[in-house]
């Protein structure tokens, strides 16, 4: 006997020689089974899929990571020059605003002092 039911035929077997309890187990032990291979093959198939999500990310994580890092570097070193130009224009106006001063200092202690007295 072949029932029709949305287009799919199924064969309906009747029971010979078989208790309805023991077939009705039969089905019920059947449905656990098909369920258990369902979960195991979602499981795997979700492992799988966690593991290459996993590697992905941690490689997209690692690739961000080091273009941050290269990123401040250049930043830093930036950053450096500047300071770097910044202390020596520093360093040049308070050697520019001490040179006047020192010139006098400097001229008036070497100022030769004439002795007309000594004559060798």
């Amino acid at each position: 006997m072949a029932e029709r039911t949305g287009g799919l035929a199924i064969d309906i077997v009747p029971n010979r020689g078989r208790e309805p309890e023991a077939v009705q187990e039969s089905r019920e032990d059947k449905s656990r089974r098909l369920q258990w291979l369902l979960q195991q093959l979602i499981r795997q198939t979700l492992q799988e899929n966690n593991q290459n999500l996993t590697r992905e990310i941690r490689e997209s994580v690692v690739k961000e990571l080091d273009y941050q890092f290269r990123m401040q570097e250049e930043r830093d070193e930036e950053r450096w020059k500047k300071e770097e130009e910044h202390y020596r224009r520093i360093d040049e106006m308070i050697r520019e605003r001490h040179r006047p001063k020192e010139r006098l200092v400097r001229g008036k202690k070497k100022s030769p002092v004439k002795d007309d007295s000594i004559n060798l």
